[in-house]
């Protein structure tokens, strides 16, 4: 069993969103071990984010070389989002993990890779939100 609790720490003290679930959770784990992880939240990619690297970057690269959206998407993610750990696999980041800033980055490595080998200008997320 896994329970998620969110909250803020202020003053060395932890200040739970939902204080009654909490209390509850002790109740469940009254005399069992127990393993604590905190770490900073992080907010996931918007749906914004999302709609525009499908619906703009993509689509633009994908009509520029023939290809799926799919098929970029894929290779995108072997370019700007993959590493290859200590056995020589290749661990590819999953884009709907990403949070805000690591999402930002994905796509900003994505439309400087299109301007520099496709010669695209790719339009900037501000130039086609109100489209999204």
């Amino acid at each position: 069993m896994k329970l998620l609790h969110k909250g803020t720490v202020k003053d060395h003290k932890l200040i739970f969103d939902n204080p009654e679930a909490f209390t509850v959770a002790k109740t469940l784990l009254e005399n069992k071990r127990f393993e604590l992880t905190m770490e900073k939240e992080s907010i996931r990619r918007t749906t914004q984010q999302n709609k525009y690297l499908f619906g703009v970057v993509y689509k633009v690269i994908g009509d520029s070389c023939g290809y799926s959206v799919d098929q970029i998407h894929t290779n995108m993610k072997r370019l700007f989002a993959s590493t290859v750990d200590d056995k020589g696999l290749i661990i590819t980041e999953e884009t709907h993990k990403m949070d805000t800033v690591r999402m930002t980055k994905y796509i900003e490595d994505i439309r400087q890779w299109g301007a520099e080998f496709l010669g695209l200008d790719i339009p900037d997320a501000n130039r086609v939100e109100e489209e999204l």
